[in-house]
């Protein structure tokens, strides 16, 4: 099919499942002639965005006037094998959050896409180490702050968990995820409301689950104990681990 749906920023703060709240007609990569196989669709897209794309100054919409935007191949192709991906919002109002999507959901240029499927991933993104690092390293508007992928996320030195570490990160992000959902399921609130409530003392059982998350990841880090929930503590840790790395002390693949 070519109709998908698709996700903002803002829905995955503010709707309580953090889902789609709108669709779209995605021809993905298909030619012309291949996107005439599916008439309908095209006739609406020749009707109301052809029109609009013969003005734009882009080639490449002019050209392409038939595909949504202008595809990312490379982050289509990294998800697509995936059962489930990650995304966060781009802009950051209140608290980083982190949230699983269908591979078939398009990501809108509001949030920031990252293929891992695995609960371990999610666990050191949603890390009170990961998010203070973020802030730290990305450009910040008043008390907002944009994440960075070029400077937040490449130069986070995740990890190398030895034991049971790696999975006791990742029971310990399960439990926050369906905590949260369980309670903004329950009182039809989003994350963003969520996260103000817990700010002012509500949710005791969500900032349980993050003391639990924040635990792991500093056993998984080999931190002395209350580093990775102390961000002047993990922000100096993380960037001794880069130094390392520079100087060709500590070896380092990357995530996972």
């Amino acid at each position: 099919g070519v109709i998908r749906p698709l996700l903002t920023g803002e829905d995955l703060t503010q709707r309580p499942d953090s889902s789609p709240s709108r669709w779209v007609i995605d021809f993905g990569f298909r030619s012309l002639e291949e996107a005439m196989q599916f008439p309908a669709a095209l006739e609406i897209v020749r009707t109301e965005v052809k029109p609009v794309r013969d003005r734009t100054r882009r080639e490449a919409y002019r050209r392409s006037w038939w595909r949504f935007s202008e595809p990312i191949r490379a982050m289509r192709e990294a998800v697509a094998p995936l059962r489930r991906y990650i995304a966060c919002p781009s802009l950051v109002t209140h608290q980083l959050v982190f949230c699983w999507l269908d591979p078939w959901t398009i990501p809108s240029s509001q949030a920031t896409i990252f293929a891992f499927e695995d609960d371990y991933a999610m666990g050191v993104l949603s890390s009170s180490a990961h998010v203070a690092w973020s802030r730290a390293q990305s450009s910040t508007l008043r008390r907002d702050y944009r994440y960075t992928p070029s400077s937040a996320f490449s130069s986070f030195v995740w990890p190398t968990p030895t034991g049971d570490a790696r999975e006791e990160v990742a029971a310990a992000a399960r439990i926050l995820a369906e905590t949260r959902s369980a309670i903004c399921g329950r009182d039809g609130i989003g994350l963003s409301d969520l996260y103000v409530r817990v700010a002012d003392g509500a949710y005791r059982e969500v900032t349980d689950a993050q003391r639990s998350l924040d635990q792991a990841v500093t056993a998984a880090y080999d931190w002395r104990a209350g580093t990775g929930s102390d961000a002047r503590l993990s922000n100096a840790a993380l960037l001794d681990l880069n130094r390392q790395i520079t100087a060709g002390r500590l070896a380092y693949d990357g995530p996972g």
